[in-house]
């Protein structure tokens, strides 16, 4: 079947990817809600890095670490 929705997931880390805007471009293009996620963001100045990920037109993106559990419960909400 089909999912009612997408999870795209970005390293935040590292910020924007030559091959993030592809990604991004591919899931718009799904016709499902997306909600995008930035990952490995458990500093602060990996949280600014990400917001580099806006500029592909993101208006909203969960930051998150899996692997430390942190943003989780924003993702669920």
């Amino acid at each position: 079947g089909e999912p009612d929705v997408v999870i795209g997931v970005f390293d935040g880390k590292f910020g924007l990817h030559p091959d993030d805007e592809e990604v991004h471009e591919l899931l718009r293009r799904s016709n499902r809600p997306v909600i995008w996620v930035a990952n490995k963001c458990e500093k602060p100045s990996a949280q600014i890095t990400a917001t580099e990920l806006y500029g592909l037109g993101i208006d909203n993106l969960v930051m998150l670490s899996a692997a430390h559990r942190r943003g989780l419960r924003d993702l669920v909400d």
